[in-house]
């Protein structure tokens, strides 16, 4: 019969095998989801389109607003999406990887008295802001990147 200790040592290093393993699986993941959601805003020349679906396949990383000059009212809310992966990336490294693709919405907003006081909401869509994190300088003549 084995002695328990060399059994318990054999089983720690088995899931610390395991655990390595599938800590390298989940980055090879979260890479190949960045590589995939930026060729999607990137064309041949280094152009940033807005990604089709990016309201549902890009994960919500939040909003705020802009106050009015006078007022309590709103100017604009933003709302900003991360390509899949890239919270959870950012949570484990401290640093969004390679080929992250931000997404920026800016809205007019409506102001308006209701039940729990002044409300401002979402109403039109000014425009997006796309960026996408790359250091290797892959379009170098494209002067709206750098």
């Amino acid at each position: 019969m084995k002695n328990p200790k060399t059994i318990g040592i054999s089983v720690i290093g088995l899931l610390a095998v395991i655990s390595m393993a599938t800590h390298s699986l989940v980055a090879r993941s979260a890479e190949t989801k960045q590589t995939k959601s930026e060729s999607s805003v990137v064309d041949a020349r280094g152009s940033l389109h807005v990604p089709e679906d990016y309201r549902a396949s890009y994960q919500f990383l939040g909003s705020w607003a802009l106050p009015a000059d006078t007022g309590k009212n709103t100017k604009e809310i933003h709302n900003v999406y991360v390509s899949p992966g890239a919270i959870d990336a950012y949570q484990k490294t401290g640093h969004f990887p390679e080929g992250t693709v931000l997404v920026k919405e800016r809205f007019h907003t409506a102001t308006q008295q209701m039940t729990p006081g002044t409300v401002s909401h979402a109403e039109q869509l000014v425009g997006w802001f796309v960026m996408v994190k790359e250091s290797k300088n892959l379009h170098p003549d494209n002067k709206l990147r750098g």
